[in-house]
């Protein structure tokens, strides 16, 4: 059904956190919804440029991605080194690095109705060869959250495999095989919210451990620790594939994808070389060991659209960054990425893959990267969406895995904690809880 225009004085589409109260104060804007319209058409038709974007990281020319800001206590991305040396290190086989890895996922509790987990993740102790890893942990949001990061979840590791140059077996094993952690990716669909307990959408009970090894390449290469001459380098291979993953998002899901998207964190391993891309505010970090006890590294840092350097893309692109309202005219929760003329879409990270409307005001599906070799005091690596951060930091999760025996307790603990933390702030309200715990051996 048609329309043309409408006077509103709150979203139509919910905020896509906890925060949904409507906002107040003096200020109403009205919609115009063809003008809107118009936006989104306009940002569709910009993905020809993306394409080209797309082809120049995929480029044989193309140079590592990018770090993100330095944060304190973070590693610097490990140096090359002499051949040999950064040779040996990606070279190092999955089964001696790797004491266990497990994962996962809670559905968060409403007090009014059962609550849909949106998260998902997918886990694989050996991916495409056998000095690789592949780790991820996807938070959905807004009305279909949990059908887009189901989505990113099916076809992130075939997709990656694809950009990382592996061969054609390889790149059909990273599709069909073996799902991450626990068992075969649920099928996406966008008609239904029934999906598969495994591969990242658990419920109360034991972590998926052992998380699934996808077959070898099938090359004579693949004793090496590396890819082929011309390949990418991973942080490429893997900014390129978030921005393919977002583009083949939009066509499959059209309008769905509007006012819905999904957070990544994603984890690779070449031997010791670990390179981290992420959107939004799911994130990764390292224990080390050091004389004071284990001590939290950050490979990521939380997109928010109050940063400055994210706001000036927002705003440079024509978007508004505002806390909401109380009805004292008082700012309350985070900040918010709006149009320039209307209370939508609300969104309360600065990056993300899908949420078409808050890409046309600057939100991006572009990821940061970071890399990093590990070294033998190294012991735990995790992967957790904002389920587990709200409450608990980086240091503080770090300290309760510290003891664990193995990566399946590790998780438990760690949802079981955040949990307990979500019942005594929240007051019956839980968010969604999902964890990739990794035990590291001193290799």
């Amino acid at each position: 059904m048609g329309c043309t225009a409408s006077t509103l004085r709150q979203s139509p589409a919910p905020p896509h956190d906890k925060d949904d109260a409507a906002p107040q104060g003096p200020k109403v804007f009205v919609l115009d919804v063809d003008a809107t319209l118009s936006k989104v058409e306009t940002w569709h038709a910009a993905v020809a440029a993306r394409e080209d974007r797309i082809a120049a990281l995929q480029s044989p020319a193309a140079t590592d991605g990018e770090e993100h800001p330095q944060q304190p206590g973070e590693p610097r991305a490990a140096a090359s080194g002499s051949p040999r040396k950064s040779a040996a290190a990606l070279a190092v086989p999955m089964s001696d690095l790797i004491h266990s890895v497990a994962s996962l996922s809670r559905a968060g509790k409403e007090p009014t109705h059962r609550k849909t987990n949106q998260d998902s993740c997918c886990a694989f102790s050996q991916y495409c060869r056998p000095t690789q890893a592949l780790l991820a942990a996807l938070d959905g949001h807004g009305p279909q959250g949990h059908v887009v990061s189901g989505f990113l979840k099916d076809r992130l590791p075939q997709a990656l495999a694809e950009a990382l140059g592996e061969g054609a077996a390889a790149c059909a094993a990273a599709g069909g095989g073996g799902g991450g952690a626990g068992g075969n990716p649920a099928n996406a669909s966008f008609s239904s919210t029934a999906r598969s307990s495994t591969g990242g959408q658990q419920q109360r009970g034991s972590p998926s451990k052992a998380a699934g090894r996808m077959p070898r390449r099938s090359s004579s290469s693949s004793s090496g620790g590396g890819g082929a001459a011309d390949a990418p380098s991973v942080a490429t291979a893997l900014a390129s594939t978030f921005l393919r993953l977002d583009t083949d998002l939009r066509r499959e899901m059209g309008a769905n994808a509007n006012y819905s998207g999904s957070t990544a964190a994603v984890c690779m391993l070449q031997g010791r070389r670990l390179t981290t891309a992420w959107v939004g505010d799911s994130k990764a970090v390292l224990a080390r060991q050091d004389p004071r006890g284990l001590r939290a590294i950050p490979l990521t840092r939380d997109h928010k659209p109050n940063h400055p350097d994210e706001k000036a893309r927002i705003l440079g692109a024509g978007g508004r960054v505002q806390r909401l309202s109380d009805a004292r005219g008082q700012p309350v929760g985070p900040n918010r990425v709006w149009l320039a003329d209307a209370w939508v879409p609300g969104l309360a990270m600065s990056r993300a893959i899908g949420d078409i409307v808050a890409h046309t005001v600057g939100v991006a599906s572009e990821p940061e990267t970071s890399a990093v070799e590990l070294c033998p005091q190294d012991k735990w690596l995790i992967l957790a969406t904002d389920g587990v951060w709200e409450f608990i930091d980086p240091q503080a999760a770090i300290d309760i895995v510290g003891g664990c025996k193995d990566a399946e307790e590790a998780c438990r603990t760690l949802v079981d904690c955040a949990w307990a933390k979500w019942l005594q702030e929240e007051e019956g309200v839980v968010d969604d809880i999902t964890v990739i715990a990794v035990k590291l051996n001193p290799v």
